[in-house]
């Protein structure tokens, strides 16, 4: 959302959190990446060099940097003309492997987008396992957002070019937003970006709530009982923060992990009253109501194989599909009692 309000001009402010590109995970990765394409980078390099710890402390760092400015850091370490003690030698070393390891990737193109290619990167330097721990200690979701950077990372290739690319997009992003945080006033007319955990007792005229797909709200590793009522009462609070007007907004394929995904929409939709909602759908003549398989999803049955839901809908409270099979049979089937396999078909 950011990036796109950013774009598009439309002025927001972010309450509760940092904005995205100022987190720590962020920050980190983006750190990797610059450093890969330029290894004269200092900032970059003085953020990633012992993150997480690999045993190189200040002192060694400040030998490293006793340097000319445009030095090259990669060729400098590797050259093993530092004098260090044996151990800050076999960390700087193992610190020289990781990125030589993730450049010849790099140039050779092993991955096919820079998303693929920045996940490979936060397993080989350790940064995901050491975000995913701080997650479990703290609670944060910095793999979450580290997944959001992979995604938008992901619409580039999986070569020098591609980071490059990426990186000046970030540049201009960044540079805008701090253009526009500076001419903001408090009580300017702006979109407030909000977490639901961190919506409880404000209001607002209108509300939107994104990503209502299964999979994402709730999430898919929150499925057992108690998880889905914590899940249903976190959305309960945001619903009831809009004082006029109440807007759910859901996608038929997302990009996770670089990858286009189908998702249902969230079963919490279905439990809403249908006399209380208007549906609008974009692309198609009517809304899913909630249902697992929507309107245009792919899906597979035994039967009959592969095949593109052509309508959905619930009559009596049982939910009717219709499917065109790419044989050219169109069947109709109740769900509940024909099991169907949602896929993904490519266009």
């Amino acid at each position: 959302f950011e990036t796109a309000f950013i774009r598009a001009g439309i002025p927001y402010r972010i309450v509760g959190t940092l904005r995205f590109y100022e987190r720590e995970e962020i920050k980190d990765a983006i750190a990797v990446l610059r450093f890969l394409v330029n290894s004269r980078d200092v900032v970059s390099f003085s953020r990633i060099i012992n993150k997480p710890a690999r045993g190189i402390g200040p002192k060694t760092v400040q030998t490293i940097l006793r340097q000319p400015h445009d030095a090259d850091l990669l060729l400098r370490l590797r050259s093993g003309s530092l004098s260090l003690s044996a151990r800050a030698s076999a960390s700087v070393s193992n610190f020289v492997q990781i990125f030589e390891n993730m450049q010849l990737a790099l140039r050779n193109e092993e991955f096919q987008n820079l998303g693929d290619f920045m996940h490979f990167c936060l397993v080989e330097t350790g940064l995901l396992e050491f975000h995913q721990q701080q997650d479990e200690i703290s609670g944060f979701q910095k793999v979450l957002n580290l997944e959001e950077l992979e995604n938008a990372a992901s619409e580039h290739s999986g070569t020098f070019d591609g980071a490059i690319a990426f990186l000046e997009q970030l540049e201009l992003d960044t540079g805008v937003q701090l253009g526009a945080d500076d001419s903001l006033a408090d009580d300017a007319d702006a979109v407030t970006l909000i977490t639901m955990h961190n919506t409880k007792g404000l209001e607002f005229d209108r509300v939107f709530i994104s990503g209502m797909e299964d999979g994402l709200f709730p999430r898919e590793s929150d499925l057992d009982p108690e998880s889905l009522e914590e899940e249903r009462r976190l959305l309960y609070v945001a619903i009831t923060r809009a004082r006029k007007e109440l807007y759910f907004t859901s996608v038929s394929m997302r990009r996770i992990h670089g990858r286009l995904v189908d998702l249902p929409p969230s079963r919490f939709l279905s439990e809403i009253p249908q006399g209380l909602l208007e549906n609008y759908f974009e692309g198609t003549d009517d809304f899913d109501n909630g249902s697992e398989y929507p309107k245009g999803c792919g899906v597979y049955h035994d039967d009959y194989g592969t095949g593109r839901v052509i309508q959905s809908e619930y009559r009596d409270g049982v939910l009717v599909v219709m499917v065109q099979f790419e044989t050219g049979r169109k069947a109709r089937f109740l769900p509940a009692y024909s099991p169907l396999e949602r896929v993904c078909l490519d266009d």
